[in-house]
């Protein structure tokens, strides 16, 4: 079980010496992200940049490649306590492999700090003609890659599994997750909408976007967690997970927005027996404009 804190991010550059032992970062590709960026770098000791390659199920953190299954080795090369992670520009795999190695191979009072930096805006795509459409991502992988370590089938075809969605403004992504399940396993599909959402009314977007999901396909339950809170995502989870019947499956599909990512990667990294399924998708350069308000996530795990 994880504790978590929560502040607005301050005005960094006025910092004497680091705040966090490391900071890993991904690759930036709007704004926020080069904000976020230089804030990483003037708050760390070390600033390490993180890429996931799903085809060959490795980690490769400042030129050196780890496989998924080995994750503890992380925290053994980079030994720390105080952690910053660039959530705006990390994605969901770089969060969920380096949380796990460092609560395998790490401290015991090891935290967990996320900096994420909301859009002033999203930008439509110039061919896009409907308001609650924008194209955030240039592509998701064709093929299916799981994550080792995350990957627990349903033994007994009798019993029932949960997915739990977070959906976001890409309404095809839910519907591609739903067409690509184990058809022969029984699932209950649990969706999570992001409200209150960054901005008003930009909830109507993805309730718009998924409309046509929720109205198709058998979907068991709607729910909804705050779009930048990661606590209330965390707990929706925990819920979910505690609800479930005896030893069935769990799975996990975090495609909304970041902040549920962050959730997700923690229960994931931390309980055993969670699957999770992820689309990576290659985002957009320019997706968003300005940057909104910055926020520091902070988790630890109870002792």
């Amino acid at each position: 079980m994880m504790n978590f804190s929560w502040v607005s991010a301050g005005v960094y550059s006025a910092c004497s010496q680091p705040i966090y032992d490391v900071a890993f970062v991904g690759d930036v590709v709007d704004e926020r992200g080069e904000h976020c960026l230089s804030v990483a770098n003037i708050t760390s000791s070390l600033v390490l940049d993180v890429k996931y390659v799903p085809a060959e199920y490795k980690i490769c953190i400042a030129g050196t490649e780890w496989r998924a299954n080995e994750v503890e080795r992380i925290a053994q090369t980079f030994p720390a306590k105080n952690i910053l992670f660039d959530a705006t520009t990390l994605d969901f795999p770089d969060l969920l492999l380096i949380i796990k190695g460092y609560l395998k191979g790490g401290e015991k009072d090891v935290k967990f700090h996320f900096l994420y930096a909301e859009p002033l805006t999203y930008n439509s795509a110039a061919k896009m003609e409907g308001r609650h459409e924008f194209k955030l991502s240039d592509s998701y992988a064709v093929d299916y890659f799981p994550i080792p370590g995350f990957i627990h089938l349903q033994t007994n075809p009798n019993n029932v599994g949960s997915v739990t969605v977070f959906v976001g403004f890409e309404g095809a992504r839910l519907q591609n997750l739903i067409a690509d399940s184990e058809p022969e396993i029984s699932k209950r599909i649990n969706v999570v909408f992001g409200i209150p959402p960054f901005n008003t009314e930009w909830e109507t977007h993805s309730l718009m976007q998924n409309a046509t999901v929720l109205q198709d396909e058998q979907i068991d339950e709607v729910l909804y967690a705050g779009a930048n809170n990661p606590y209330s995502c965390y707990e929706i989870i925990s819920m979910l997970y505690q609800a479930r019947a005896g030893n069935t499956s769990f799975e996990i599909a975090p495609l909304g927005t970041k902040p549920a990512a962050i959730a997700a990667a923690l229960f994931a990294a931390e309980t055993s027996g969670v699957s999770v399924r992820y689309d990576y998708p290659k985002r957009s350069k320019g997706r968003s404009s300005g940057v909104g308000k910055v926020h520091v996530f902070t988790a630890w795990r109870e002792s």
